[in-house]
């Protein structure tokens, strides 16, 4: 896992392992650090929204392409199996940085995601 990627909870899954290149159907949830969760959903986020869970997850696809993601999901990723459920740590400069997405997450966050690999998509 890419250098200050921090997994608090790693799940193994019993399916096909994750592949660079290929595209995922995962449950997403998003928190910042304090706690405060958030939602992707607009133009031009790196995953495209499908499905919005009460939990505050979203079901969606995710391609394993490093200019097609965020680098912290792409490495985030790395070693999962279908079926399995991770949760890391993400710093700025591997999530969204200096820029953030205005009004959604601020400039310099530090993301906390809870990944579920649901299948290939």
């Amino acid at each position: 896992m890419a250098l200050g990627i921090e997994t608090i909870e790693d799940t193994p899954g019993a399916g096909a392992p994750v592949e660079r290149g290929k595209r995922y159907r995962v449950r997403l949830r998003l928190w910042l650090t304090k706690g405060e969760s958030i939602a992707l959903v607009q133009p031009g986020a790196e995953a495209s929204h499908q499905l919005r869970e009460a939990d505050g997850a979203s079901i969606t696809t995710i391609e394993m392409h490093r200019g097609r993601t965020i680098p912290g999901f792409f490495y985030g990723m790395e070693g999962m199996r279908v079926g399995g459920v991770r949760k890391i740590r993400i710093p700025p400069n591997l999530a969204y940085g200096e820029r953030g997405i205005p009004g959604v997450v601020p400039a310099n966050a530090v993301l906390i995601a809870r990944i579920e690999v649901i299948e290939p998509a």
